[in-house]
C-alpha cells in the first residue's frame, strides 16, 4: 500500500482525503491542509529522540559574477524583519537566527523540535541505500 508520489502537495492531498493513513511532507504543506480544516496532524520524524529538521536554505554559488548582489540577497533573507515575516506567513517558517518579535504557538513548537535536531551530516550514504531499498520494494 505504499505510494511514491510526485510531490509534497500530493502527499498532503492524499492524507487529507483519507486515501493514505500518513505521509511525509514539509510543514508548510501540513499548514495548508490545517488552514483548509482538513483532518490532519503533524508529528516530527525522530531518530534516537532527535528531530529530523531541514530548515530553509540559501546559498551563494562559488565563483559567481554577482557576489555583492548575492550577499545582499542573503543578508536580506536572513534579516530579522524577513525572518519574522516568514514565521507569520501561512507557511509558518522557523526563524534561522535570533528574533525579538513574537512567534505563534505553532512556530514555537516547530522551533522547539528544531532545537532537538538530529545530526544528519553522515546520512548521505544511508539515504541513498534507503531510497534504493524503497524503490526496489515499492516502486514498480
Amino acid at each position: 500500500g505504499c505510494q511514491v508520489v510526485s510531490g509534497n502537495a500530493t502527499v498532503k492531498n492524499l492524507v487529507a482525503a483519507g486515501t493514505c493513513s500518513f505521509g511525509m511532507t514539509d510543514t508548510d504543506d501540513y499548514f495548508v491542509a490545517q488552514d483548509e480544516k482538513k483532518p490532519v496532524a503533524q508529528f516530527p520524524i525522530r531518530i534516537d529522540g532527535r528531530t529530523i529538521c531541514i530548515p530553509n536554505s540559501v546559498a551563494i554559488i562559488r565563483g559567481t559574477d554577482n557576489l555583492e548582489s548575492a550577499q545582499k540577497l542573503v543578508d536580506y533573507l536572513l534579516s530579522e524583519a524577513v525572518e519574522l515575516e516568514l514565521a507569520a506567513s501561512k507557511a509558518r517558517q522557523i526563524p534561522l537566527g535570533p528574533v525579538s518579535g513574537p512567534l505563534s504557538v505553532e512556530v514555537q513548537q516547530l522551533a522547539d523540535w528544531a532545537r532537538e535536531t538530529a545530526d544528519m551530516t553522515d546520512l548521505g550514504l544511508a539515504q541513498e541505500e534507503c531510497l534504493a531499498w524503497l524503490k526496489a520494494e515499492y516502486a514498480p
